[in-house]
């Protein structure tokens, strides 16, 4: 159902009708610590998701090419897992979260713009 692809570069094309990116959530380097930015970010879209129970989301976590590969899959992950449990703490149903995509750093670069989680909310 959907694509996720990119080559060395950051922007991610994701295929798929009716989506649209609620949240980029950044980080940053070598962390999965969630900024204060961050942080209002989500509490803004959990209030929304938390009036709309029928939207679902997709994370999408990367990290950038510094470091070891294992490093930056494990530092994807973990930004994707802060992400979702900050949500899950704000109220936001566990039904609402259909995809969730870690990529390390496949297909990245360098760019400090590659730390991020990614929400898109599905109709």
């Amino acid at each position: 159902y959907y694509a996720v692809t990119g080559v060395q570069t950051c922007a991610l094309p994701i295929s798929g009708k009716g989506e649209e990116t609620s949240a980029i959530i950044y980080f940053e380097n070598d962390s999965w610590e969630l900024s204060s930015k961050g942080g209002e970010q989500l509490q803004v879209l959990a209030e929304k998701l938390k009036t709309h129970p029928e939207k679902k989301i997709m994370l999408i976590s990367s990290a950038n090419t510094v470091g070891h590969e294992n490093r930056n899959k494990k530092l994807s992950s973990n930004r994707l897992n802060t992400v979702k449990q900050f949500l899950l703490s704000q109220g936001v149903s566990d039904t609402q979260f259909k995809t969730e995509v870690s990529l390390g750093d496949y297909g990245m670069t360098t760019s400090s713009d590659c730390r991020r989680v990614i929400v898109i909310t599905q109709p």
